[in-house]
């Protein structure tokens, strides 16, 4: 820390105080006193200002000199080092956190690392910087004390893959980080409006995840596909869409995540909020130069009403294929796919677009399809026939006549008198 004085070039004035280091003799001339009370335990001192327990400050000496302190009540004439307009960030040095936001009310230290806790404010919360080797390593800034980089408007948003600085453009510092001591990988945490925490996470420098429950994240995560402006039936989520397809159809996910266990494939799982609750889909991942890549969709959960969803046959055929199954039968309304890993729904309830709420890939299971908004002709429920002039409410299944044409599904009038 000697250091400290040639690097931020401070006014005399500003260097009245002791620091980190100081003697006793340093500590003595700063305060101007000798202290209330101290404490020997062999070559190392406590000396504490202040008679009552809950409001003494302490200072600690190791080796005849300052090791750490506490300054809860304000009597100790610590060193002033800030300097305005001034911030730090992740990795910066012991003069750069003072700089940006003085000295802390209160410094703790290991005994046996060069690990060190800087808390800022006396009261709770207080905002804390934990530095390893003389570097930030990771901080909470639970009370807004901490001066942190702000937003750039330059940068509107980020994106899955963004780097740190694009983050930081985007979004400014968050309320806290927190560092993996195994593997690079870091986890941001931003204030968010409800009691859901609203994270990034970063691996290897860039944006692997993020869960946005409150829309508070400025993301976005395009399809590179487009939605058909003249396709006659609803374009939706369906078993072995792929992951431009959803994008497309449900737009930017409040949440990405890799789910990873051991006891069976990786899988991507896409989260859609909204008041109503979460809605959730999963895709089946392959494995390219070391990184995951989504594949298809496996499963799905519109606990929350979400998702439009278009639960077809040929999805089916498309998801069953992707998992490898032996058979599939999609010739009457029950719809059974025989694999070691089948399809399980919940088909007590049902999506307003006809479609299981629920489904995910088990082994033994059956779901059944309700008739779907829209046929494949474009005919849809509750639309007024031009041949009969009422309602068509009753759904008609595509089949294959006696001669091979195939016959689209399709929605017509009840006859007359029912």
């Amino acid at each position: 820390m000697i250091g400290i004085v040639a690097t931020l070039a401070i006014a005399p004035l500003a260097l009245q105080g002791f620091w980190l280091g100081s003697t006793q003799a340093e500590v003595l001339e700063a305060m101007g006193r000798a202290p209330d009370k101290i404490n020997s335990y062999g070559s190392n001192q406590q000396w504490h200002y202040g008679q009552d327990y809950f409001s003494k400050d302490e200072i600690e000496f190791r080796n005849g000199r300052v090791w750490c302190y506490s300054n809860m009540n304000g009597r100790l004439k610590v060193r002033s080092f800030k300097m305005p307009g001034k911030t730090f960030w992740l990795r910066s040095d012991q003069d750069e956190v003072l700089a940006a936001n003085g000295a802390p009310v209160r410094v703790f230290r290991t005994d046996y690392l060069d690990w060190q806790t800087w808390y800022y404010g006396s009261g709770y919360p207080s905002s804390e910087v934990q530095l390893r080797d003389g570097r930030v390593h990771v901080y909470s800034d639970s009370a807004g004390r901490l001066s942190l980089p702000a937003p750039d408007p330059e940068i509107p948003a980020f994106s899955i893959g963004a780097t740190e600085t694009e983050v930081l453009g985007a979004m400014g510092a968050p309320e806290r980080v927190y560092k993996s001591d195994y593997i690079d990988s870091t986890t941001w945490y931003y204030k968010s409006r409800g009691y859901q925490s609203v994270t990034v996470e970063m691996e290897n420098g860039r944006v692997r995840e993020y869960d946005n429950p409150d829309g508070s994240l400025r993301v976005v995560l395009l399809s590179r596909k487009k939605l058909d402006p003249k396709a006659t039936r609803i374009q939706g989520v369906d078993m072995g869409s792929s992951l431009d397809d959803v994008l497309a159809v449900m737009g930017t996910p409040s949440g990405f995540k890799w789910d990873t266990p051991v006891y069976r494939d990786a899988r991507l799982i896409l989260k859609f909020t909204s008041g109503r609750g979460t809605s959730k889909v999963e895709f089946g991942c392959e494995s390219e130069g070391g990184y995951l890549r989504p594949d298809r969709v496996v499963a799905y959960d519109n606990a929350g009403g979400n998702l439009v969803i278009t639960l077809t046959p040929n999805g089916l055929l498309v998801a069953a294929k992707f998992l490898d199954s032996k058979a599939v039968d999609v010739s009457s309304k029950v719809y059974t796919i025989s694999s070691a890993r089948d399809f399980e729904a919940e088909s007590s309830r049902y999506s307003s677009y006809g479609a299981p709420s629920k489904l995910r890939s088990y082994s033994g299971a059956y779901f059944s399809l309700t008739a779907p908004p829209m046929a494949e002709n474009g005919s849809y429920y509750g639309e007024i026939s031009e041949l009969t002039g009422r309602p068509k409410t009753i759904y008609v299944r595509s089949y294959f006549r006696s001669d091979g044409t195939y016959v689209r599904s399709h929605y017509r009038s009840s006859a007359r008198g029912r």
